[in-house]
C-alpha cells in the first residue's frame, strides 16, 4: 500500500486511500490547486517528491536551521521589549 501526503497541509498517512479523501476537504490543498494547479500533487506523487526533496538529512538541517534563526529573532526581540518595560525611569527630581 502506497504511502501519502497533502501537498496543501502536509499531512501524512501510510494509506493513499485515506488521504485522497483527505484532499477534497483540505482548504490548504483547495487554495494551492486554484493558485497553482501544478504544485496540487496526487497524495502518492506528493509523498514521492517529498521524499526526495525535503526529508533528507541536509534538508531537514536546513529547516532547522531556518526554525531557530526566526525563534532567536522572536527571542531577542521579546527580550529587548521586556528590558525596555523594566527599565528604572528617570528621577524627575534629578537635576
Amino acid at each position: 500500500m502506497p504511502k501519502g501526503r497533502c501537498a496543501g497541509c502536509g499531512k501524512t498517512d501510510n494509506s493513499c486511500k485515506v488521504m485522497k479523501n483527505h484532499i477534497t476537504s483540505c482548504p490548504e490543498y483547495v487554495a494551492l490547486y486554484k493558485s497553482d494547479p501544478a504544485k496540487a500533487l496526487l497524495p502518492e506523487e506528493e509523498f514521492v517528491r517529498w521524499e526526495a526533496e525535503e526529508n533528507n538529512p541536509e534538508a531537514r538541517a536546513l529547516a532547522k536551521d531556518q526554525r531557530l534563526t526566526r525563534r532567536f529573532a522572536e527571542l531577542d526581540a521579546r527580550r529587548e521589549a521586556q528590558t525596555e518595560r523594566w527599565a528604572k525611569p528617570q528621577d524627575p527630581l534629578a537635576d
